[in-house]
C-alpha cells in the first residue's frame, strides 16, 4: 500500500531518517494484536529488499488513497433501520470488502432522500474530493466511480476518533454518470486481497 495521506503517525515523522513500515493491528488491548505487531516487526526487518520490478510482478500495489470522515453533527449507526434520530447508516459487515475494488454505484449506506452528503472525502493533497467520489441516489450514498475501501471500521467510536474509511481511487479511470432516473443531486453537508475487521487501533 504506497500511503500518502497524513496521518500523524510515527512512521512519517521516521520518513527521511530510517525505514518504517505501519502494521494494522485490529483493535486495541488484545493479545493478538500484540503477537501480530511482533510477527510482523521481524518478518520486516528479516526480510530482502524487494525491487520495483518485483512489485509490479509479485505484488498488488494500492495507492490514489482518499480519508473519508463523517462531520460530528451527522449522526451515524451501523447495521439497523434508518430512523429520523439517524442521518446514515452503514452496513454492519461493509468491512467485508476491504481491499477488494468495488464498482461505481456501490452502496456505503443509507440516508434519507434528499439529505445532504453525510461524509467528506479529502484527497492526499488536501483537496475536497467529496463530490468526485460520492453522491446521493435515492436514499443511497454511492460511489460514483470503482474504488477499493481500505481499513474500513465497524464501529461509531472509531470513526470519531479516525475515519470511516479509506478509498483507493485509480486516477486514470473516469467517473461514472448517473446510473438511476431517480437519482438526486449531490448536495454537500455544512461542514493481497482479504476480508477482515478493521477496528482501528490507537496505539
Amino acid at each position: 500500500m504506497h500511503w500518502e495521506l497524513p496521518n500523524g503517525a510515527l512512521v512519517e515523522a521516521l520518513h527521511d531518517a530510517c525505514d518504517a513500515v505501519g502494521i494494522e493491528l485490529g483493535r486495541a488491548g488484545r493479545r493478538a494484536a500484540f503477537d501480530l505487531a511482533v510477527d510482523g516487526l521481524r518478518r520486516y526487518l528479516t526480510m530482502p529488499p524487494v525491487e520495483t520490478v518485483r512489485v509490479l510482478r509479485d505484488h498488488e500495489l494500492i495507492a490514489g488513497l482518499h480519508r473519508v470522515t463523517v462531520p460530528p453533527q451527522v449522526r451515524l449507526r451501523f447495521g439497523g433501520e434508518l430512523r429520523g434520530d439517524l442521518d446514515l447508516v452503514v452496513p454492519s459487515d461493509a468491512d467485508r470488502h476491504n481491499l477488494v475494488e468495488v464498482p461505481a454505484g456501490h452502496s456505503l449506506g443509507r440516508v434519507h432522500r434528499g439529505a445532504p452528503l453525510p461524509v467528506e472525502v479529502t484527497a492526499a493533497d488536501g483537496r475536497d474530493a467529496t463530490e468526485e467520489l460520492l453522491r446521493i441516489d435515492g436514499d443511497r450514498l454511492v460511489l460514483t466511480r470503482a474504488a477499493t475501501p481500505v481499513m474500513m471500521t465497524r464501529t461509531v467510536e472509531a470513526v470519531r476518533k479516525d475515519c470511516l474509511v479509506y478509498l483507493a481511487v485509480d486516477p486514470t479511470r473516469p467517473s461514472c454518470a448517473s446510473t438511476s432516473s431517480t437519482s438526486m443531486p449531490s448536495n454537500r453537508s455544512a461542514s493481497v486481497r482479504s476480508k477482515g475487521t478493521s477496528e482501528r487501533s490507537s496505539t
